[in-house]
């Protein structure tokens, strides 16, 4: 919780300076956006193009729809991942209503330094995919990572899905859709609200948790009251009618 905390922080500092240097730029392209449009524009490649628009799909809103149902159903049918079932679709709801509201603030325009490859529609900052990336997919890689047996596992799970959010992020870039200074603030939008719905689900779930806990226990105490009076009903019963033999 503390990492997570002093990560949000950071991320916040990181989104402000961010902002503020696009804001300095006539929300315009800056310098690191030139760089990085630049540096990428000069390395298409048709393999490039055909995973960035897999990318988009993976990364849409249709998916983190898609990935909240089933986090419902998973949650439903397996006791180990039941917070699945409500922390999921809170997830995507709460990155949805976030990026709407921070494109409807910031109203960036969408980049014209290349003919994009695919259409976008809307404002540009932030990311709306990475935002997306960073927080529905970085619970989904937390959420797999309490099933990791062992702790290498739980680290490999952690890497593929940060090289996940990363790549949808730079895809986003590649296909002309978003500056980099977009998908660097769609990242650090999205990663304290991941924290926040991580630290909302341990909380809930160590209540919960302990409340089932307490509830089973009471009620096997009283289970095992009413089994310990029965049987000594019964042994009472038992004694009263034994005919006596005489000595």
């Amino acid at each position: 919780m503390t990492i997570g905390l002093a990560l949000s922080i950071l991320a916040v500092v990181i989104f402000a300076a961010d902002w503020n240097h696009v804001h300095a730029s006539g929300s315009g392209p800056t310098s690191l956006d030139h760089l990085v449009i630049g540096w990428i524009h000069q390395r298409q490649a048709p393999w490039w193009t055909d995973l960035s628009l897999v990318l988009a799909g993976v990364g849409s809103t249709g998916m983190m729809i898609a990935i909240s149902v089933a986090g419902i159903a998973v949650g439903a049918r397996w006791r180990r991942l039941r917070d699945m079932a409500w922390t999921m679709p809170i997830c995507a709801l709460g990155a949805g209503l976030l990026i709407l509201g921070a494109k409807a603030y910031f109203h960036r325009d969408r980049p014209t330094l290349f003919t994009p490859i695919m259409h976008a529609t809307g404002y540009s900052f932030p990311s709306g995919h990475s935002l997306f990336a960073m927080s529905v997919y970085g619970l989904l890689g937390y959420f797999a990572g309490t099933l990791a047996p062992t702790k290498l596992d739980r680290r490999l799970i952690h890497a593929a899905t940060l090289a996940l959010i990363l790549a949808i992020g730079v895809s986003r870039i590649y296909l002309g859709v978003h500056y980099p200074t977009d998908v660097l603030a769609g990242w650090m939008a999205g990663l304290p609200w991941l924290v926040i719905c991580i630290i909302v689900r341990e909380a809930l779930g160590r209540t919960l948790h302990k409340s089932r806990d307490q509830t089973r226990g009471r009620a096997e105490l009283s289970l095992g009251k009413k089994r310990a009076k029965s049987l000594g009903a019964t042994s009472s019963r038992s004694s009263f009618g034994k005919r006596r033999t005489p000595a």
